[in-house]
């Protein structure tokens, strides 16, 4: 359980509070037999990969590894809620009409570009106080919405993808 989890670059990924080095060591956690640590591995991770409605560099990686535990049943109602925010947003951002994932993803074009100039963990002008913030308000409205659809969209496919094998999984095991 949890193969890969350290071949993934999370100090060069960003979360709430910048570089996400934390992330697997959370996502451990809420496999924990202790459910103290569960709650709180869960809640740290509500707030660094889905702070207040915003997804973040690091959210699309952790998504498959969060659906490895939710095979457990001591977190799989958490866990589920947790992937259902990282894939919707919450919901009253997008109620009553449907989420538009189309829409997103034509909001989302230009946004590699966006991404791509901004400072990251372990970068001359990245600012460990700041994380990219600063690069952030300094972009347009326009611009800020295709970085923010850029990063939500892959969440929201890693949790399309990642529930579609696990449903071809329980189908396969029969």
């Amino acid at each position: 359980m949890l193969e890969g989890l350290d071949q993934i670059d999370w100090a060069r990924l960003t979360h709430a509070y910048g570089p996400a080095t934390d992330v697997p060591d959370q996502i451990r956690a809420v496999h924990s037999a202790d459910p103290a640590v569960r709650q709180r591995a869960l809640h740290d991770m509500h707030g660094n990969i889905f702070h207040q409605g915003t997804r973040f560099e690091a959210t699309a990686y952790a998504v498959p590894f969060l659906l490895e535990v939710v095979a457990e049943d001591r977190t799989r109602a958490d866990v589920l809620r947790l992937l259902t925010l990282i894939a919707t947003g919450y919901d009253e951002g997008w109620l009553p009409e449907p989420f538009l994932i189309a829409e997103s993803r034509r909001t989302a074009m230009g946004g590699d570009v966006l991404l791509a100039s901004a400072p990251h963990p372990g970068d001359d002008g990245y600012d460990e106080e700041t994380g990219y913030d600063e690069f952030v308000e300094a972009l347009s409205h326009e611009d800020q919405t295709r970085l923010y659809a850029f990063i939500e969209v892959p969440a929201y496919d890693a949790v399309r993808l990642a529930s579609s094998h696990a449903k071809l999984q329980e189908y396969a095991a029969g």
